[in-house]
């Protein structure tokens, strides 16, 4: 567009091919701010609100509410300030891929000039070109009743997954997003308020009636976990998995937590947990055993980071994984890990993370030791060499050697510290060497807490 500015679908991160747009905030013909909110897009990790990359109006929208569409692809422009632009919602609609076949010819101009209705033309009455899912002539009962319900089945593709995953109807959950929306929020709200509900009272089945099996349930496998399966299938086929378990002792670094936790928590606002420890001590061995803080290019080359970028991986509340990244933790101090460390589980379990939070990792840590886990084999997250698993911390009857030369059976705090390697860069040597070298720093090193 002459004297305009094209709007671009962005790269949303090196593992991201497409994005799917969830929602426009802006209508043709209306004006818009640099930086202004333009529309709001999904991937299977993140949603983004995506800013307006000039002032002026709106002169078109290439693609609907919920078309899914490559990186690098234009998506809209924007004309200059003044211009005056009719709305087109037939290209729009054509976009963003309908299947729809393209309405008759009105009979008249009288008919032509008849206001289309508003259920034809999106699902949300926001004229975006969409048809509902439902057609009009299916439709039974208060009409207005009948588009509430279908606004408020709009949510955006990760919730609508993470809805089918767990088995719940979206249309039950009352939204509190832009139109009525389910957000990833409101979705939890309601499993909440769904589990902690008493529970109904089964009717006992008649004595001479036969109980037939429960028939088998068969769901589509939602985004996050389609994304998931890829991402490790890729990995077993990429890398060659080996593993070592070291047996480490936390007893010190525990009476050592313990005794200054109180303290570290008032000062600084966050708590102090072992695997900010972990990740203290990782961050200062990377440096040193640069193997492991390294990728392997193209199968010929490789690549030493500079920086230390820990990936922990976090559990979502309603299913799924993902590894928010702790950036140049070389240069972070133990709080400054426990801080950094609280921020990002917390704004992955909210759905707050953006695109550039889970890129960029060059080592990967995760911890379900918390739910008693007491050792695994994950998969090395690609296309990082290395990954460490962290197993549960609990008390273990031990053989300890006493000043005197004794040896005596003592209750000892420890855990069992698995470390996944790619054996295409790192030898078995290399990786118990790195593995005894952190065992040492965890069971010795005082982490600028002093005794």
């Amino acid at each position: 567009m002459a004297n305009g500015t094209n709007v671009i679908m962005p790269q949303m991160g090196e593992s991201i091919t497409e994005a799917t747009i969830t929602g426009w905030r802006k209508k043709v013909g209306e004006a818009v701010e640099e930086g202004e909110a333009l529309l709001d897009i999904s991937t299977a990790k993140v949603e983004v609100e995506i800013p307006a990359p000039a002032s002026g109006v709106v002169a078109e929208l290439l693609f609907a509410e919920g078309a899914t569409v490559p990186i690098d692809t234009l998506i809209a422009r924007i004309a200059p300030a003044g211009a005056v632009v009719a709305a087109k919602p037939a290209a729009a609609a054509q976009a963003a891929g309908s299947a729809a076949a393209s309405p008759a010819a009105p009979a008249s101009a009288a008919e032509a000039a008849k206001p289309a209705c508003p259920l034809t033309q999106s699902s949300n009455g926001r004229g975006n070109g969409k048809a509902p899912s439902t057609p009009v002539e299916e439709l039974s009962g208060d009409v207005e009743e009948q588009r509430a319900r279908l606004m408020r089945q709009r949510s955006t593709p990760l919730v609508r997954n993470m809805a089918k995953e767990l088995g719940v109807d979206i249309a039950e959950v009352p939204g509190s997003g832009q139109h009525g929306r389910v957000t990833r929020r409101d979705l939890e709200s309601y499993l909440a308020e769904r589990r902690d509900a008493p529970a109904r009272p089964r009717p006992e089945p008649a004595p001479a009636a036969a109980k037939a099996p429960a028939p088998a349930k068969e769901a589509p496998m939602g985004t996050m976990r389609r994304m998931i399966a890829e991402h490790m299938l890729r990995s077993q086929r990429t890398s060659a998995h080996v593993y070592t378990v070291h047996e480490i002792d936390f007893t010190r670094l525990e009476k050592l937590r313990l005794r200054h936790r109180a303290d570290f928590e008032a000062a600084h606002g966050v708590k102090l947990t072992p695997l900010a420890f972990v990740l203290k001590a990782l961050s200062q061995l990377l440096q040193k055993h640069s193997e492991f803080n390294a990728s392997i290019r193209n199968d010929t080359t490789v690549v030493y980071h500079g920086s230390v970028n820990l990936g922990v991986a976090v559990a979502l509340p309603a299913g799924g994984l993902i590894v928010p990244v702790i950036r140049e933790t070389e240069n972070l101090s133990l709080a400054g890990l426990a801080k950094k460390l609280g921020e990002s589980a917390g704004r992955a379990r909210n759905g707050q993370l953006s695109p550039a939070d889970v890129e960029g990792g060059t080592f990967t840590v995760t911890s379900p030791g918390q739910l008693g886990a007491l050792m695994g084999t994950p998969v090395i997250n690609q296309p990082q060499s290395a990954i460490l698993h962290v197993g549960a911390i609990s008390k273990t009857p031990a053989v300890v050697e006493c000043p005197d030369g004794e040896d005596v059976i003592a209750v000892r705090l420890r855990a069992c510290l698995t470390l996944g390697f790619d054996h295409r860069l790192i030898d078995g040597w290399e990786a118990d060497n790195f593995m005894a070298a952190l065992r040492e720093r965890i069971e010795t090193a005082e982490f600028g807490l002093g005794d």
